[in-house]
């Protein structure tokens, strides 16, 4: 199947406000542009909540997201039976648009199936992408990761 495999697609700059949403925890970050005299304006972050963001973190987790690929599709109906799960994972970019990034745990532990505000199919990414975004939401959102057997 010759397809562009572009789920989620945008310019790191246009991103105004982060949200993401994984177990229970929502936090939303915010760009702020802090001009100095002549030089071009800075960006910094700020969660809602007050707490210290890492700026690497989140622009690293924007890169992963700016052009996004799938590794396969998957068939149309399963969209719809992914549409009724929860999702394990939610990502909302504001900017001059708004994009939505769903991921859901599906039988494949390996890796997530996905549904994007950008494209009309399901899809299943690779394992590293996957692990990639979650490691980042995770650590945004101070979620503490059990070390397991493997790692």
């Amino acid at each position: 199947e010759l397809r562009d495999k572009k789920v989620l697609s945008f310019k790191e700059k246009a991103i105004k406000t982060v949200t993401l949403e994984k177990e229970g925890k929502t936090k939303t970050f915010t760009a702020v542009e802090e001009k100095k005299d002549d030089k071009e304006p800075t960006v910094t972050w700020q969660s809602d909540d007050g707490t210290a963001v890492d700026k690497t973190v989140l622009s690293d987790l924007l890169s992963a997201l700016a052009l996004l690929e799938c590794e396969k599709y998957l068939p149309g109906d399963e969209k719809t039976t992914l549409e009724k799960k929860a999702p394990f994972c939610r990502i909302i970019l504001n900017g001059d648009a708004t994009y939505t990034l769903r991921l859901i745990k599906t039988s494949d532990e390996k890796a997530l199936s996905g549904l994007s505000s950008m494209n009309p199919d399901g899809f299943i990414l690779s394992k590293f992408n996957s692990d990639d975004i979650i490691e980042k939401t995770d650590t945004l959102l101070g979620i503490k990761k059990e070390k397991t057997a493997e790692q």
